[in-house]
């Protein structure tokens, strides 16, 4: 994830972020933020200075080391000998503390900047020719985004994520136990932390939803005016920020699937017998909500993201062929005339035409139909090993066992 860099003020703190000013520069949208009216990322940003590797690190702390292992320890239900089916905490608890939450929570610090080096990048970039147009339809995007409704809505759907987990994952009819058995403390300290993680999540996907939302109307309002160069550096005509921006949150999306497939896993991940192969189980009705959720939203945000600027790309890339089209005509009407009537040499309007095609060829290998980088491609190309990975974790899981 990339990093940003805010201005100050002499305690060390952040500084309010200014209102846009109309200014010519392509670094107005420095400072700005779409979390202004979100009480934790406040808070958050105000501890850790935007650092989102410190927040990572005191959640891993928190999460990982302290829930997982020192607590337990104290309590002296830490179980960590024998087989992997025989840990307290389980497995799938071992991993939400020590990958999952702590990177759901760096993530989430970190993607309201993204969403602004997203809109600043294409600021600089120009890839919109009426810059004036482009930072007004910002303004209301960022007066949409910083909205204390978001906050809210977040907020119950955290405590609807903590109820879920204390009477149906963790109730008393469950498959799956908790695995600090019926400890009370346990129970409140990790619905809690639970909370605060759906609350973090919650506010992610708002987030990207309103992206998808206002880029959706971006290409609506100002496609007709959009410029892309075919030999920008980013490889993607000066769109590549919205490239870069899937890459990011396709890992968010990766880290999200992880932590369904595990939780989909822990019926057969427990099971003391042997020979029990380890298996996929929609063992809670809450599990099946979430991967159709899952399944659902998740292919349609990618597409929403990507298509509606692929086909302003296209559409800007045919204007040019048709410029060209059009000459060609004018130039093959001429040539025929010239032949009919022997008043022209014919040879000069063939050239002429030959170098028209030329350029025609030119627009349509270099123009850039994909607001996708080449960092970001090589990054899709990786994909490919996530069936591998996966067999390497079952390996895995198989040998510990």
């Amino acid at each position: 994830m990339d990093s940003v860099t805010t201005a100050t003020d002499p305690s060390g703190a952040p500084a309010p972020p200014e209102e846009p000013k109309a200014s010519t520069g392509p670094s107005w949208l420095h400072g700005m933020a779409v979390d202004e009216r979100d009480p934790l990322s406040r808070f958050l940003r105000r501890v850790f200075a935007d650092d989102w590797l410190k927040l990572w690190i005191a959640a891993f702390l928190l999460y990982g080391v302290a829930e997982k292992l020192v607590f337990p320890l104290l309590g002296g239900y830490l179980h960590l000998e024998g087989g992997i089916r025989t840990w307290a905490p389980h497995v799938e608890a071992l991993l939400t503390g020590f990958v999952e939450f702590p990177y759901f929570l760096a993530y989430y610090l970190w993607s309201a900047r993204g969403i602004i080096l997203l809109l600043e990048d294409l600021e600089a970039n120009k890839v919109f020719d009426n810059s004036q147009r482009y930072r007004d339809f910002t303004r209301r995007l960022l007066r949409s985004m910083n909205r204390s409704l978001w906050s809210w809505i977040s907020l119950l759907l955290s405590l609807a994520a903590m109820g879920a987990i204390h009477f149906v994952v963790w109730g008393p009819e469950t498959s799956v136990p908790a695995w600090f058995g019926d400890r009370l403390l346990p129970r409140l300290l990790g619905l809690a932390l639970i909370g605060l993680v759906a609350y973090a999540v919650a506010q992610v996907v708002i987030r990207e939803l309103l992206a998808v939302v206002w880029l959706r109307r971006l290409w609506g309002a100002l496609g007709d005016e959009l410029n892309v160069n075919p030999y920008h550096e980013d490889g993607a005509g000066g769109l590549g920020a919205i490239g870069r921006h899937a890459v990011n949150f396709f890992i968010f999306i990766l880290m999200v699937m992880l932590f369904i497939l595990m939780g989909s896993l822990l019926p057969s991940l427990l099971q003391l017998e042997t020979g029990v192969a380890i298996s996929f189980r929609f063992w809670s009705p809450l599990l099946l909500l979430i991967w159709s959720v899952y399944l659902m939203v998740v292919p349609l945000m990618f597409y929403l993201l990507l298509w509606p600027p692929h086909k302003a790309m296209e559409k800007t890339r045919d204007r040019r062929l048709g410029r060209i089209a059009q000459e060609l005509d004018e130039r093959l009407r001429h040539a025929e005339d010239s032949l009919i009537s022997e008043q022209a040499p014919l040879e000069g309007a063939l050239k002429e035409i030959n170098s028209l095609k030329q350029v025609r060829s030119v627009i349509l290998e270099d123009s850039p139909v994909w607001p996708v980088s080449s960092e970001s491609k090589r990054f899709f190309g990786l994909t490919s090993v996530v069936p591998t990975a996966y067999s390497a974790l079952t390996f895995i899981v198989q040998f510990l066992k």
